[in-house]
């Protein structure tokens, strides 16, 4: 048989052979996570979401696969929280699945602006390091809150920059709306210093006004004591008046 031509005895071909045996594998990890509903998830603002999924056991020993949310700082940086557990942990026999698992996620409350976040889910060993991890990725999406104006305080980190730059913004805030509110008040109490000055000068010019006619009314009685042809008078006479004593004054009539 073959290019070289391997001889056979005579008597031997066809004729078989049974060794017995057992064959050994190394224990070796393998998982797959399954998730049923991984489409892209839009999401009503604190609506609670539950994420349920199975860790399939492939590899050939009993194994601990742990399921967790990869970009966990991620997602509450966005605004998200958990209910509960943000992991799942089983023992599963080879060949088998996990009992259903879930991780709870709680939308942001009131987004400023829309949501738009990937959450990647991961399957791995707790005995094998170096085995290959599950991972599935599932999109949320959490529109704008209408009451977004509002700020929740529990919401907010004091411990992150973020946090303390809300914080700062929410203080600056404060601080426009009283200063705001004192120059309005100025204004207002100026506005209405000036209408009482205003009233003030007007009843002044009132006063004045009654006095000059009384002053006038006067004059008319004195001229009622003269003759009844009174002399005649050159209005150009007037202009001595200025020859008069100095202490004299028509405020005093």
């Amino acid at each position: 048989a073959g290019m070289e031509p391997i001889m056979i005895p005579l008597g031997q071909a066809g004729s078989t052979a049974e060794v017995g045996g057992t064959v050994n594998s190394l224990p070796y990890s393998r998982m797959e996570l399954e998730i049923s509903n991984t489409n892209t998830r839009n999401v009503e603002a604190g609506e609670e979401v539950k994420i349920q999924f199975t860790m399939f056991n492939d590899g050939n020993r009993v194994d601990n696969l742990e399921t967790l949310i990869v970009n966990q700082m991620e997602v509450q940086d966005a605004g998200f929280k958990f209910n509960g557990d943000a992991f799942v942990r089983a023992q599963v026999q080879p060949g088998a699945s996990s009992d259903q698992g879930e991780i709870i996620l709680i939308a942001p409350s009131s987004p400023k602006s829309e949501v738009n976040i990937q959450v990647t889910f991961r399957a791995y060993s707790q005995l094998d390091s170096d085995a290959e991890p599950s991972e599935v990725t599932i999109r949320f999406i959490v529109s704008a809150s209408e009451s977004s104006t509002s700020v929740d305080l529990t919401d907010i980190d004091i411990t992150s920059n973020d946090g303390m730059a809300t914080i700062a913004m929410g203080v600056g805030a404060l601080i426009g709306v009283i200063l705001l509110l004192v120059i309005i008040s100025r204004l207002t109490k100026k506005a209405t210093g000036g209408k009482k000055e205003a009233y003030k000068l007007a009843k002044k010019a009132e006063k004045e006004q009654k006095k000059a006619a009384k002053r006038a009314a006067r004059r008319g009685e004195v001229l009622e004591e003269f003759d009844e042809d009174p002399p005649d008078l050159d209005l150009g006479d007037l202009d001595d008046l200025d020859d008069f004593d100095d202490d004299f004054d028509f405020d005093d009539l």
